[in-house]
């Protein structure tokens, strides 16, 4: 079963940027991805132009194999439109933040704000965004992955 996530860059008070992750959307899995490599606007830009994702990893990577990615670039970032040809991605998206979880299946929601240079995470269960850093379901609780310039 998956468990499916937003991950967003802040625009505004009320609207993101966000593209969908399809697996692995825990806060234990991609709150030290997040914290330790998407945490300047460039490297988050560069991941949410390339749309829609099966799984986050360190790496954007280059194009590659869809079949077995998790085995062959397990350091690399699987795209359904890059790496499988799915021609219909509708992500990126621009949403609402407020009503991120209505319309939409996604178990947690990570939204990055440019202005505080912080990752915080949201779940369907508890819909307010709080800080990533030190998130008690971080592995060790490692806030030494907080976003670095």
């Amino acid at each position: 079963m998956s468990t499916r996530s937003a991950i967003c860059l802040k625009l505004n008070d009320t609207r993101c940027l966000a593209t969908y992750c399809h697996f692995e959307g825990y806060v234990d899995h991609q709150g030290p991805l997040l914290l330790a490599h998407y945490n300047t606007k460039e490297r988050l830009m560069a991941l949410l132009e390339l749309g829609s994702l099966a799984f986050l990893a360190p790496e954007i990577g280059e194009k590659h194999q869809y079949r077995n990615a998790d085995r062959n670039h397990p350091d690399w970032c699987c795209f359904f439109n890059r790496d499988r040809g799915d021609k219909d991605d509708a992500w990126p998206a621009t949403l609402g933040i407020a009503d991120i979880f209505k319309d939409h299946w996604f178990d947690f929601a990570y939204l990055f704000d440019l202005a505080s240079n912080a990752w915080s995470v949201a779940s369907r269960k508890n819909k307010t965004f709080v800080p990533l850093a030190g998130h008690p379901d971080l592995p060790g609780k490692a806030s030494a992955g907080t976003s670095a310039n």
